[in-house]
């Protein structure tokens, strides 16, 4: 909001200091001090919630980082691999996700990050408490050996923990979080990994986080289907079925057992036909959908 208090408050220290500014804000009087006095300053669309605003925020101190000399890639370059990296595994992650939901459904998550990767965690514990109402907690290796691992002695099923992991780790911390896993499954049955992908730390930490975020929303519809069998019958919300039927602009869609080289057109071709292609989370090969062609959608309860 550019109105928060701890904000201007560093916002006042760091003045007194004369130390130089990059502001990120939505509005308020962050953006209001950053224009009076001349600050490097990267705006964007008031009125949302922060945590909805990520992939501005962390484009954001991207483009600071290598502007200031911090980082040793291109942003541009670095945004549109992870965005091609999250597109071409979308289907995989959507079903990670939901099946990853249902394993922690019920439980209070920890979840445990190698030392680097501690921030990815707090996006996933945020996005679980905001989105899906869920208690939990993150921690680090190899700090959290001298703490929360001591703590898991009173642990038990009620609890699951979760572990987010790169083949990039530290070999060491690697070893700790194997041991770890050991330790902890002696007292919850409800020990489970999240894997990164991408061929650099802003890929992967991008894929992790695309990834929690579907799982945040998949154990949101969990709760609240739990929330409301838990109601009276007379009291409960029913679900209503529905049948859409849509026309399509030109559009194909590959399924996941398909083979992109099944796709007997070019980019170049599928520009010329203004059609787009996704690649979605059913099963099949190639499907082709567009004017003309009746679609229908049954969307079921069939729980």
């Amino acid at each position: 909001s550019g109105n928060t208090e701890e904000t201007l408050s560093a916002v006042a220290q760091a003045q007194v200091k004369g130390a130089m500014f990059a502001c990120i804000s939505a509005g308020g009087q962050l953006k209001e001090i950053a224009e009076r006095n001349g600050y490097n300053l990267l705006s964007m669309e008031g009125g949302n919630p922060p945590r909805s605003m990520f992939a501005y925020a962390f484009a954001y101190l991207l483009r600071y980082m290598e502007a200031y000399g911090l980082a040793n890639y291109k942003v541009i370059e670095e945004l549109d691999a992870s965005i091609k990296l999250l597109n071409d595994t979308e289907a995989n992650s959507l079903k990670e996700a939901e099946d990853f939901a249902h394993k922690i459904k019920n439980t209070i998550p920890q979840i445990i990050a190698n030392n680097g990767s501690l921030a990815v965690a707090a996006r996933f514990r945020q996005q679980l408490n905001e989105n899906a109402k869920m208690l939990c907690w993150e921690a680090e290796v190899p700090e959290m050996n001298h703490n929360e691992l001591v703590g898991w002695e009173g642990g038990d099923s009620r609890f699951s923990a979760v572990f987010i992991r790169n083949t990039t780790d530290n070999a060491r911390n690697q070893k700790r979080m194997d041991i770890i896993k050991g330790i902890i499954g002696e007292k919850t049955e409800h020990v489970y990994e999240m894997w990164s992908k991408g061929d650099s730390p802003v890929q992967r930490a991008l894929y992790l986080v695309h990834l929690g975020e579907w799982i945040s929303y998949f154990d949101a519809t969990v709760q609240r289907k739990f929330s409301n069998r838990k109601l009276a019958v007379e009291e409960q919300i029913a679900t209503e079925n529905h049948l859409l039927f849509c026309e399509h602009p030109p559009v194909y869609t590959l399924g996941k057992s398909g083979k992109i080289e099944h796709l007997l057109v070019n980019e170049k071709e599928l520009a010329e036909m203004g059609a787009s292609m996704y690649k979605i989370n059913r099963g099949g090969d190639i499907t082709f959908h567009g004017p003309g062609q009746l679609v229908g959608y049954p969307i079921l309860d069939l729980d």
